[in-house]
């Protein structure tokens, strides 16, 4: 499904991103097709693998060794850049902590190297603990709920909220495993104008 993090981008790192993201130099994709023959109305980026809107999957590229850069300069329905990556940087990404991670974006954004930014926020995301952010989240929402039986909060219910038995119990009630997405190996970047909004569909 669909989740949310507040302020996972700093307002500093919004703006060298968009002003690379949608600069004179983004690679946006040639005009994409419909399975009804039509174009969609709005620009994309594609990043890694190109999602091919006319068949609804990822078009799949014949040669896996190369990152993409063959495919990428032969122009083909698959061409696309590849997915930025800190990996040719200083050291190798693996060897990074968490912390040297964020103290590279901030130096990248600090000199606007937008791409750089980029790529460092792609492995911010690759490190991210969404089950830590669901966690605090639910207890967020569930802390003016009553405390439920087999939860882990605490708190009284006012008379005015209505409990809500269909929220399950806190992540935080039993161990859980980080959930991270390492191998995250594509990215789409949608440009919405006021109006185009977008057609029904299941990702």
């Amino acid at each position: 499904g669909l989740r949310l993090v507040q302020n996972f981008v700093s307002e500093r790192e919004q703006e060298v991103l968009m002003a690379a993201l949608a600069g004179p130099h983004a690679p946006w994709a040639p005009e994409q097709r419909t399975p009804s023959g039509g174009a969609i109305r709005r620009r994309v980026q594609h990043y890694g693998y190109v999602f091919d809107y006319e068949s609804a999957d990822v078009l799949r590229r014949d040669d896996e060794d190369d990152g993409g850069t063959k495919s990428y300069v032969d122009g083909g329905r698959a061409a696309c850049p590849p997915l930025p990556s800190m990996e040719s940087r200083r050291e190798p990404v693996s060897e990074m902590t968490d912390e040297e991670v964020e103290r590279r974006i901030r130096e990248d954004v600090d000199d606007v190297r937008g791409w750089e930014a980029l790529a460092g926020v792609i492995e911010r995301t690759r490190r991210f603990d969404f089950a830590n952010s669901l966690a605090e989240t639910y207890d967020s929402n569930r802390k003016t709920q009553e405390d439920a039986k087999g939860t882990c909060l605490n708190g009284d219910n006012p008379k005015n909220i209505a409990r809500d038995d269909t929220l399950p119990s806190s992540p935080q009630c039993s161990d859980r495993s980080p959930r991270t997405h390492p191998h995250i190996n594509q990215l789409t970047i949608n440009e919405y104008t006021p109006g185009q909004g977008i057609g029904s569909h299941v990702d």
